[in-house]
C-alpha cells in the first residue's frame, strides 16, 4: 500500500467516524427534545429503571457489570430509542 493510498483511505474513515457520531447527536438531541415536552414517558423511563436497576449509582454499575443481560429487561426505553429514530427526520 502507497502512502497516498493510505492517506486518502485514513481521511475517509476520519470523515466516516465525524459523520456517525454528528448522526448520533443529533438523535440524542432529537430523543431529549421529545422527552423534554412528554414528562409522562420520562416518568415511565424513571419507573422502569427503578424496578430493574438500584437508585444507588455504585450498585447500579455493579449490577450492569456483572449481569449485562439486565440491559434486555429495558423494554419500555428500549421502545422509547426506537420509536425516536423511527421518527428522526435525518
Amino acid at each position: 500500500l502507497d502512502s497516498d493510498f493510505l492517506e486518502m483511505a485514513v481521511a475517509n474513515i476520519q470523515a466516516f467516524m465525524l459523520a456517525g457520531a454528528g448522526r448520533t447527536t443529533d438523535a440524542l438531541f432529537f430523543l431529549f427534545m421529545h422527552l423534554s415536552i412528554h414528562p409522562d414517558v420520562v416518568e415511565k423511563l424513571r419507573r422502569e429503571h427503578r424496578c430493574v436497576y438500584s437508585s444507588d449509582v455504585d450498585e447500579t454499575y455493579l449490577i450492569l457489570q456483572s449481569h449485562q443481560q439486565k440491559l434486555r429487561e429495558l423494554d419500555y426505553t428500549t421502545n422509547v430509542i426506537k420509536g425516536t429514530l423511527g421518527i428522526l427526520p435525518i
